[in-house]
């Protein structure tokens, strides 16, 4: 019944210091026209098709700025021209030409995502390949490869009569990333710290027992566990057992009807500190295994993820590095290209008051952290001159309906090019809803941090 993960290993142990430094993200972008296609999708190992998640078709907007001039990059109508205009200011987006507007705004209340969509429109694929330039090469640049995004290149090779690439997949080894014990049984086969743990399926009455069992078995470790998903690409179920605060059979009352999912992760809580994300891309040849980016995540008490910060303050990036470069190989070996991104934690040891880290997860698709990154390294390029911190925020609430309102009460804080700071709105696609996503850029991480307080006062 149960897959124990492994015992904690010490964050130095098997590894060698890293050289593996991160270069800009913007050249994770091979020489291939890009089809930027964002949306966020709900996926399972094994299904054979998959749905936009409710209420993120205007996700597909983030795609804007990873886009090279060149690239192309699928949009709804939720997106203002206004904004456009404001991205392309700072030397942001795609060439207004090569902005192509999906024709149905909200698929996934068909039930549909995206790229499924777009395979029931023949003029609209048409027309993507007939801006893709004589001689080049197209590559589908999705959130995550899905079985639509597969079908789609497929259908985009038959009309073009040339090979369309999809960044990241194959199938197989999506599926297995996205089961977080698989990933951190490959970990700990690659020498790579993980938690204390095991993972619990649940089935019936018996698997609550099961449950408050493994509860049992990890909580004396630290004092406190925490349960989580085991399988998915959103976020997961997240639920806290502390002892001395309510027994075992409390936590299960109170977590039991809640609990939606077949399997989850039961683990000993460390005293984190700090969650870096790091991201990878990835290559066909050894050499093109490269970091592109380094942040710390921005959690939640309850460890919801609500955005990243640049620079990291880890103090065991030399060893995630190293881990991060082992898995990556891993990935090569199974056929993976493109980007990818490790979420580790850093925590404290109570025995020695050092720094020791361990892997939780891999997404083997587009994170929270990519989007901030390019917009970082884009304006750089722009400006010519490093941005050395920022801030992302996801779904900062603003208090306004349309970007109109929005301009008119954050607009003061807007980046500054002269400045080299300031804030760059994207997704805006969900104002309507009273929310944005924030990249916010400063000369220190102090400076980011003054100009999200100054949004959050401006927001009332």
């Amino acid at each position: 019944m149960y897959s124990t993960i492994s015992p904690e290993l010490s964050g130095d142990e098997g590894f060698e210091p890293a050289s593996r430094q991160a270069i800009p993200i913007t050249r994770s972008l091979g020489p291939e026209i890009n089809l930027f296609l964002h949306d966020v999708v709900i996926f399972q190992p094994g299904c054979a098709e998959t749905a936009t998640a409710p209420g993120r078709d205007a996700d597909l907007e983030k795609g804007l700025i990873l886009a090279r001039p060149s690239d192309l990059v699928c949009i709804t109508a939720d997106t203002d021209a206004a904004h456009l205009d404001h991205l392309a200011g700072v030397g942001l987006g795609p060439a207004r030409e090569n902005i192509i507007y999906l024709n149905e705004r909200t698929p996934s209340t068909r039930g549909l995502s995206h790229a499924g969509a777009l395979l029931q429109d023949e003029k609209l694929l048409e027309a993507i390949c007939g801006r893709v330039p004589p001689g080049a090469l197209l590559a589908i640049n999705p959130f995550i490869v899905t079985p639509e995004c597969l079908r789609l290149a497929a259908r985009l090779e038959r009309i073009m009569g040339q090979e369309v690439r999809v960044s990241g997949g194959p199938g197989e080894i999506v599926d297995t990333c996205i089961q977080k014990h698989a990933v951190l049984e490959k970990a700990r086969e690659l020498g790579i710290p993980v938690p204390r743990g095991e993972l619990v399926t649940l089935d019936g009455t018996a698997g609550l027992d099961h449950l408050g069992e493994a509860i049992r078995r990890h909580l004396p470790a630290k004092g406190a566990v925490i349960i989580k998903s085991a399988v998915g690409v959103l976020a997961s179920q997240i639920f806290t057992v502390h002892a001395g605060r309510e027994g075992v059979d409390e936590a299960l009352a109170r977590i039991g009807p809640a609990l939606r999912d077949s399997k989850y992760l039961v683990e000993v809580l460390y005293d984190v500190t700090l969650s870096p994300n790091l991201v990878y891309a990835i290559g066909p040849e050894p050499e093109s295994i490269r970091c592109v980016g380094i942040t710390d995540q921005r959690l939640s008490p309850a460890f919801a993820h609500q955005g990243n910060a640049f620079p990291s303050r880890a103090g065991t990036l030399p060893a995630m590095l190293e881990a991060g470069h082992r898995l990556s190989e891993w990935l090569q070996s199974e056929g993976y290209r493109g980007i990818t991104g490790y979420d580790f934690c850093e925590y404290t040891d109570r025995a020695t008051g050092g720094r020791n880290f361990f892997l939780t997860e891999i997404n083997p698709r587009i994170n929270g952290s990519v989007y901030p990154l390019f917009v970082q390294a884009r304006l750089a390029q722009t400006c010519g001159r490093p941005i050395e911190a920022f801030l992302s925020v996801k779904w900062f609430e603003v208090n306004t309906h349309s970007l109109t309102e929005f301009r008119r009460k954050f607009e003061r804080l807007f980046f500054n090019p002269g400045t080299m700071a300031g804030i760059v709105p994207y997704n805006t696609g969900t104002i309507g809803r009273g929310i944005v996503d924030l990249a916010i850029m400063g000369k220190n991480p102090e400076e980011a941090a003054g100009i999200l307080a100054a949004a959050r006062e401006a927001a009332g």
